[in-house]
C-alpha cells in the first residue's frame, strides 16, 4: 500500500514506510508522548515559578545592599564635613 501525496501532506509525522505498520499502536505511543510532554510542561511551569521567586528575592536583596551603600556614602560625606569643620575651628 502506497501512501498518497495528499496523505503525506496532511500527516507528515505518520510517514508510513511499511504497510504492516499498526496505526493503533502508533496512536497509543502518541498519546503517551502527549502525557509526558504535558507533565514536562507542568514541571517547566513549576521551575519558572521557583526562578521567579528567586529573582524576586535577589532584587529585594540588591535593593537592600544599594541602601546600605547609600548609607555608607552618606556617613563618609558626614565625616568629611565634620573633619572640615574641625580644621576650620582649630
Amino acid at each position: 500500500m502506497k501512501k498518497s501525496k495528499a496523505t503525506k501532506k496532511k500527516f507528515p509525522s505518520l510517514s508510513v514506510s511499511s504497510p504492516n505498520r499498526n496505526l493503533a499502536s502508533t496512536k497509543v505511543l502518541r498519546e503517551v508522548g502527549i502525557k509526558d510532554l504535558e507533565n514536562y510542561i507542568k514541571k517547566l511551569g513549576a521551575n519558572i515559578k521557583v526562578f521567579e521567586e528567586a529573582i524576586k528575592k535577589e532584587k529585594l536583596e540588591m535593593k537592600r545592599a544599594k541602601g546600605m551603600v547609600n548609607a555608607l556614602k552618606t556617613d563618609i560625606k558626614t565625616i568629611d564635613q565634620i573633619q572640615k569643620w574641625h580644621k576650620l575651628n582649630n
